[in-house]
């Protein structure tokens, strides 16, 4: 009987097994007696380890399924997920398979995702691309490195590529959605190699539907000359069609015939007020900790706003996460040390970077007290840390801090500096859709000091921004494609304040402060209407606040805004609503693909601003002021279209461009002649407001690969503004259009790297533009003993046109040898001459009395560099 017994129970227990074997026979318990579908995959299943693929598209996931019992079988479970739906469900090697009944494989759709990075650093290849040759469908990395792409089941070769890379081939079979991450190893060139590159390479700039848009790869703005050999973002942007500045020293870009303001300048997410450090000749972004630089002047991706010309998004590098890197240089200008590695190995990284000019230590030595008396420095810092909390989960945290410092012979003493904070966290939901949530501080101040004993004073500024803003990607297939989100900012504005000196006989002025909310939410779609055509359409909604406390002044009706005019004020208590605006901006493109290599877009684009700088000078100054939107200062608001042919030629792996443009912008800021704006509390009587046009053409020819590469870059174009008020006082040139200060016909410009061997690599810039607008006086009166000229019409005459060339020559380091290998540290010379035949271009023109005659008025033509101009600059990393 005991043996009966125990071969019964051995017979039983086996049985049970198998039967538990099955996982359609599994007893699971749920925890309600009502579920979604997507409850009992997502969630049920998972928690006993049930292995089930399905795809999104197929599977009904917000059904809802009920039970009499919480203790059920997994097949039944399935069996009602499946009821009333043209689906099946097959068990296969201790996997359940949701399919359509009676399908091939080839009909279902899976999605692989993941992330694209480069091998050895672990930094994102932004833009990367991933394609299947089957179908030829692929999909393109986000700022963060992530892809998704899905497509039909089986079999799939896909190809990874980026520039500068080598290319990845891997041969996938998608059963279900799968997780797939992808290393690039960067590539090495050899000697007079011909590269050949794939075509998704190049061809991204008519694949996609972006216009008006350009990529800088900052290996290749490496190797082209610069002023006194310092690499800067801003003066490599200045090759680019479309793009152009006022004259040489001077801080900013212009856009499509825009002023500086109205550029969208972004640090990682954040935003930047002042861009520029050493009167213009560098920028804020130290070019070591930079991954990563978009520029956008024809078609704005929806999610971004705020401006009317153009949007320049820097991201920073990460910092490697697999060993411990230094690199640097010394040059002229500036020195510089950047210090990267891993905190936690593959999982966290840090990127210190530090920048520093040694100016001043040159000068103040000198026995000149015009010259020990000058000052020109500054300083700025770069940090960033980023950990991966787990496989979905990252979070970022960047900072930078700038301080500038100059001081020109009797002239003030001018202190200013930016200090950038962010907090970022990439949440990945599902194999489809991706997250960014962002928080930053932004603030900008400076601080000016007169110390003349009669006049001295102590004047502030300052800017801050608080915000918060979250961006959603939604990958639904390669033809259909969401992003969505949102932002809130609140502004604290405080415009000036003057303290003066205890000898002074000035008095003390403050301006108070501005608060102001600015939030938006976007939506956009990007689907391929069939095989040729693919829209991409938005809408933005905007907001802008302008709150208390403050006080408005009223002015009497029937004539122009003056201080005289003023005959009430309002006050406002805190919190206290003074002005409120809503836009709604309808963005949308077209793209038509005539074949293989070549494509046509058209864009519009609707875009408003509603914070403005203050400036009575043509190029941006640290005693700039920034100004809200209120009573009397309306939001700019602009409209473009743009039109643009795009093509690929693959037997000289030349890409190619041109797009015309026609903008116009409503409510643009002009100020009156001698406009007073520094410490003036009723600013708006020095404010007039036109409608500006500009239109234009531009063609861009470049070439990337192989030994020889660069690009040329032209536009002919035509920007114009008028301004037409009310009153007499309120026009300018008689209420006509007439050029803006940016205007300039022809602009052109040509950059060419050859890479003669190992070691040499030669380069060059050629620049030609048109010369830019500018006034001369139509006579002169005489006012308490100085002459003072008059103008008549503004920006009627023209400077002559500006062209210059620049070499440089890039030498490798000699390579170390230890114990006979070669150690992985890297060095090199850049020598370059800046306006090598020492072209004398014309800044402005200066109208003082003769010293001979005094009755007589001479003009003094102002070139700020007229000379060739050396330089040498060290670079090293290991």
């Amino acid at each position: 009987m005991k043996l009966a017994f125990t071969l019964c129970m051995i017979i039983t227990s086996t049985v049970f097994c198998l039967a538990q074997s099955s996982l359609s026979q599994k007893w699971i318990e749920l925890p309600k007696d009502k579920l979604l579908v997507e409850e009992v995959l997502r969630e049920v299943f998972p928690s006993y380890k049930i292995q089930i693929s399905y795809s999104d598209n197929i599977v009904p996931l917000k059904k809802t399924i009920r039970f009499k019992q919480k203790i059920n079988q997994v097949g039944k479970v399935l069996d009602e997920i499946i009821r009333n739906e043209d689906l099946v469900w097959v068990e296969e090697d201790n996997q359940i398979f949701l399919k359509f009944y009676n399908r091939p494989e080839y009909e279902y759709s899976y999605t692989i995702s993941g992330k694209i990075r480069e091998q050895g650093t672990n930094e994102p290849l932004i833009g990367a691309y991933i394609l299947s040759e089957e179908n030829q469908k692929g999909a393109v990395a986000n700022a963060y490195g992530f892809y998704s792409l899905t497509l039909p089941g089986g079999k799939h070769n896909v190809k990874v590529n980026f520039i500068g890379h080598e290319s990845i081939e891997e041969s996938i079979h998608l059963t279900k959605n799968t997780v797939f991450n992808f290393s690039l190893n960067p590539k090495l060139q050899e000697l007079l190699d011909v590269v050949v590159e794939s075509k998704s390479e190049i061809e991204m700039s008519y694949q996609n539907t972006l216009m008006g848009t350009n990529k800088l790869n900052m290996d290749v703005v490496g190797d082209i000359p610069y002023f006194l050999g310092e690499v800067d973002v801003f003066q490599s942007s200045l090759l680019l069609p479309g793009i152009t500045n006022v004259g040489e020293g001077t801080s900013g870009i212009n856009v499509r015939g825009g002023s500086s303001d109205q550029n969208l300048i972004l640090l990682d997410e954040a935003l930047i007020y002042n861009s520029h450090h050493f009167f213009g000749l560098t920028s804020v972004f130290n070019p070591d900790a930079v991954n990563d630089i978009e520029i956008y002047k024809g078609s704005y991706p929806v999610n971004y706003g705020g401006r009317l010309s153009s949007v320049m998004h820097i991201r920073h590098r990460d910092g490697n996460n697999e060993k411990f890197s230094l690199s640097g240089g010394l040059g002229l200008i500036t020195s510089r040390l950047l210090l990267e590695g891993p905190i936690q190995k593959s999982k966290s990284s840090y990127l210190i970077s530090g920048r520093s000019t040694f100016w001043d230590f040159l000068t103040r030595g000198a026995n000149n007290p015009a010259i020990s008396d000058y000052r020109a420095n500054f300083r700025d810092f770069n940090a960033k840390f980023n950990f991966d909390i787990n496989k979905n989960n990252k979070i970022y945290f960047s900072g930078y801090v700038g301080q500038d410092e100059n001081k020109f012979g009797l002239d003030v003493l001018r202190k200013w500096g930016n200090d950038v904070f962010s907090m970022r966290l990439n949440h990945i939901h599902n194999v489809k859709l991706f997250s960014n949530f962002t928080a930053y501080i932004s603030n900008y101040s400076y601080r000016v000091i007169e110390e003349d004993d009669k006049a001295s004073f102590v004047g502030t500024s300052k800017i801050t921004d608080y915000a918060l803003k979250s961006d959603f990607n939604y990958f639904r297939n390669p033809e259909h494609i969401y992003n969505f989100g949102g932002s809130v900012t609140f502004h604290r504005l405080a415009p000036g304040k003057r303290i003066p000196g205890v000898s002074s006989t000035n008095n003390e002025v403050d301006l108070g402060s501005e608060h102001a909310v600015e939030s938006y939410a976007y939506f956009s779609n990007e689907i391929k209407l069939n095989p040729k055509v693919t829209m991409t359409s938005g809408l933005r909604f905007s907001h802008f606040s302008l709150l208390g406390p403050g006080d408005v002044f009223m002015y009497s009706s029937g004539t122009t805004k003056t201080i005289n005019t003023i005959v009430d004020t309002v006050s406002y208590s805190s919190g206290e609503n003074i002005k409120t605006f809503f836009n709604v901006h309808p963005r949308i493109t077209l793209k038509y693909q005539l074949n293989e290599t070549s494509a046509l877009k058209v864009n519009y684009s609707s875009l408003v601003q509603y914070m403005h700088r203050l400036s009575n000078t043509i190029t941006p100054s640290s005693s700039d002021i920034w100004k809200a939107s209120g009573t009397y200062l309306k939001p700019s608001t602009g409209d473009q279209f743009t039109v643009g042919y795009y093509k690929y030629f693959k037997k000289s792996s030349f890409e190619a461009s041109a797009e015309a443009f026609y903008r116009k912008n409503k409510n643009i800021v002009e100020f009156k002649g001698g406009a007073d704006l520094l410490f003036n509390p009723a600013i708006e009587t020095e404010l007039l407001s036109g409608t500006s046009r500009s239109f234009g053409f531009e063609v861009f020819l470049k070439k990337d690969l192989g030994n020889l590469s660069g690009w040329l870059g032209y536009t002919l174009s035509k920007s114009e503004i008028m301004v037409d008020g009310e009153y007499e006082e309120e026009k300018i040139n008689n209420g006509t259009y007439f050029p803006t200060d940016f205007n300039r016909t022809h602009d052109l410009s040509l950059s060419a790297i050859y890479r003669l061997n190992k070691k040499w690599t030669l380069s060059s810039n050629f620049v030609y533009q048109t010369g830019r607008p500018f006034s001369f006086p139509s006579g002169k009166y005489n006012f308490d003993g100085f002459i003072v000229p008059h103008y008549e019409e503004r920006n009627r005459n023209r400077l002559p046109d500006y062209h210059r060339l620049d070499v440089a020559a890039r030498l490798e380091g000699r390579q170390i040898k230890k114990n006979g290998k070669v150690k992985k540290t890297k060095s090199y010379w850049v020598f370059s001459m800046y306006n090598v035949y020492s072209r004398r271009n014309t800044q402005a023109y200066l109208f003082r009395e003769s010293e001979e005659n005094p009755e007589q008025t001479e003009v003094v033509r102002y070139s700020l560099l007229g000379v060739l101009v050396p330089s040498v600059t060290y670079n090293f990393k290991f």
